[in-house]
């Protein structure tokens, strides 16, 4: 109560908090409460028996699994383009800073089909693996490049302010001292990208693990693969027919908490240690 007797110069404070506080309800805490009493309808039981079946458990690691390898390849090419984007001038620049948000911006599922057509065994980039015998769609790696590609803007944009904000002239600095380029990235932008690279890590981490449209059209069954994401996703589908929720709901709610996790502890990276001292730790 004392927080909504404080004065504050802005007027309409209560009004604004209350619809705030209306909205958040309404669209974020009212669906997620419900789904969470949905699953709890099956008793502790069922709700042990929904995790441990082998569907749940291979679906959920494959997931996590390679929404962790698109996390470590974004976190090194996200950041390289990122670097590009800020320190260098070229030709056509503002497209390629543009095309960078077009996963936000295009639904998951049109990306799906339209990485379907480049990587399959008779797309324009997956003909030329065939031969070969290696298959990009329809596996694993297809469901890698998926969760690359929707996730990417988020390393690229949380590393990007950081480095607009750095000047150069500390890395002359380093350079005219006799530093090398990696005792440069070391000691130089490594502490400063630090805490915006693991906020963006973190949020991309909890984007990829609850990715669909994309990994149900990347990752469909083919000789020698069955993705079981794609198997579990198949049966929640069926919840209009069935009328049977409960699984699909304790599916949902798992990857709700996991990445509401995810996002909160990336973005208390930078609550907790800041730039300065990051820094700090990093160059002791």
């Amino acid at each position: 109560m004392l927080l909504l007797k404080t004065p504050s110069v802005l007027p309409g404070f209560k009004i604004s908090l209350g619809l705030t506080v209306l909205c958040l309800s309404l669209l974020v805490v009212l669906p997620f409460a419900m789904m969470a009493a949905k699953a709890a309808e099956i008793g502790r039981g069922g709700f042990w028996n929904t995790i441990a079946e082998p569907n749940v458990l291979a679906a959920v690691w494959l997931s996590l699994r390679m929404s962790f390898y698109a996390m470590l390849t974004n976190v090194v090419f996200g950041t390289l383009v990122a670097w590009v984007l800020v320190r260098y001038e070229f030709p056509l620049k503002g497209l390629v800073n543009a095309l960078v948000d077009l996963p936000f911006a295009l639904p998951t599922a049109v990306t799906g089909i339209a990485l379907a057509t480049l990587y399959a065994p008779n797309g324009w980039i997956g003909r030329f693996f065939e031969p070969l015998g290696i298959k990009i769609a329809f596996t694993p790696v297809g469901i890698w490049i998926a969760l690359v590609v929707v996730s990417l803007p988020f390393i690229v944009r949380a590393v990007q302010p950081v480095l607009e904000e750095l000047s150069g002239e500390y890395e002359e600095a380093a350079a005219t001292l006799g530093a090398n380029r990696f005792t440069t990235f070391r000691r130089v932008l490594l502490p400063e990208i630090t805490p915006a690279l693991l906020t963006g890590a973190g949020m991309m981490f909890a984007r990829a693990t609850g990715e669909y449209g994309s990994v149900i059209y990347r990752g469909q069954h083919s000789d020698g693969f069955r993705n079981p994401a794609a198997d579990y996703y198949g049966q929640v589908g069926t919840v209009r027919r069935t009328g049977r929720v409960g699984g699909g709901v304790v599916y949902a709610a798992g990857f709700v908490c996991d990445s509401v996790c995810a996002e909160r502890d990336a973005v208390g990276v930078e609550q907790a240690f800041g730039s300065e001292g990051l820094r700090g730790r990093l160059k002791t």
